[in-house]
């Protein structure tokens, strides 16, 4: 009998594809046709960030996969924030929904803490400010986490410092990702 695979999204393979590249050593491969979708797509990023949530360990099990999702959700708000710059407002909404969302799945409990971390340095990555909300539900997991011991250095550093390496990158890749693809 046949099992029926689910089909890709372009966002998933995207997502693959820059995975692989990194697991590689290589640079993600963004070019002209990654950008035209990036720009035609705005609304991947729900999809991106939920992707990145189910493949993220402890939630899931596939860390590679949930980074190349976390890059891809960054380029994604890159190119929103592209459009808000000239003043469109339906991107800055899609922003806010989209901060919205995040706020909700922390609150409901389906994103821990370090998901949230990753979100933030991607947002701070495309030069987007945290919602007040947002702002709020990291101060609360961070909180929380110090329970458990604080964040890793990379991580805090990514979030706290200047954007000088993608956060993305330093985000247990610290030594490996200081390559010209991953300095801002």
């Amino acid at each position: 009998m046949n099992r029926a695979q689910p089909k890709s999204s372009p966002t998933d393979e995207h997502a693959r594809r820059i995975a692989q590249a990194i697991a590689k050593g290589r640079p993600p491969p963004f070019n002209d046709a990654f950008d035209r979708y990036c720009e035609s797509s705005p609304r991947e990023i729900f999809a991106a960030f939920t992707g990145a949530a189910r493949h993220m360990p402890p939630a899931g099990r596939d860390e590679p996969l949930a980074i190349g999702y976390l890059f891809l959700l960054q380029r994604l708000l890159e190119h929103l924030r592209y459009r808000t710059d000239r003043g469109y407002a339906d991107a800055a909404k899609l922003i806010a929904d989209f901060q919205a969302d995040v706020v909700a799945q922390v609150e409901a409990g389906n994103v821990d803490g370090r998901m949230l971390a990753f979100v933030g340095g991607a947002l701070h990555q495309s030069k987007i400010p945290a919602s007040p909300e947002l702002a709020a539900a990291s101060t609360n997991q961070l909180v929380d986490r110090n329970q458990d011991g604080p964040l890793p250095t990379d991580v805090h550093a990514a979030l706290a410092g200047p954007p000088r390496v993608s956060p993305l990158c330093s985000i247990g890749h610290t030594a490996s990702c200081m390559r010209p693809a991953c300095l801002v």
